[in-house]
């Protein structure tokens, strides 16, 4: 679903000759195929696998438009923010702030008295429980947050 979705895209981007959107699309596209070539052709790509690959781009684009931030380099932090978004795109809408603190709280009753000793259990039931819906160092966060 998500490759038909970004293939689809980039055939529209090559029509409409929109170097943008198209320089964005072949990356995925690129970065989709190492995934592919990673695995092995014995082993199909998954939609979770396709899932993933774009997380981590989305990732690498805001942890690279935070260091042009810091450079003092506005227009490369710029650009980067907008490929991101352009990605983001393609993602499912990640939990809210309320449904990830409630997750959280749940996963915490299992764990009476819970310190930070627990942190790894906690995060993983939390992980489970999202299904990777929002992010880990959001999640993190919150935790260390609840258990001090």
């Amino acid at each position: 679903m998500l490759l038909e979705d970004i293939q689809k895209k980039l055939k529209e981007a090559m029509v409409a000759k929109d170097e943008a959107s198209l320089s964005v699309l072949r990356m995925l596209a690129a970065a989709i195929h190492n995934k592919e070539i990673e695995k092995g052709k014995d082993k199909p790509l998954l939609e979770e696998d396709v899932s993933d690959v774009l997380k981590k781009e989305l990732k690498k684009r805001n942890e690279a438009a935070l260091a042009y931030v810091n450079g003092n380099r506005p227009e490369l932090a710029q650009k980067e923010k907008q490929e991101a978004d352009f990605i983001a795109k393609f993602l499912p809408v990640p939990m809210s702030e309320e449904e990830l603190i409630k997750t959280i709280e749940e996963v915490l009753a299992n764990f009476p008295n819970a310190t930070q000793k627990d942190f790894g259990n906690i995060m993983k039931a939390v992980m489970a429980k999202t299904d990777s819906g929002a992010d880990g160092a959001v999640i993190a966060r919150m935790i260390k947050e609840k258990l001090v």
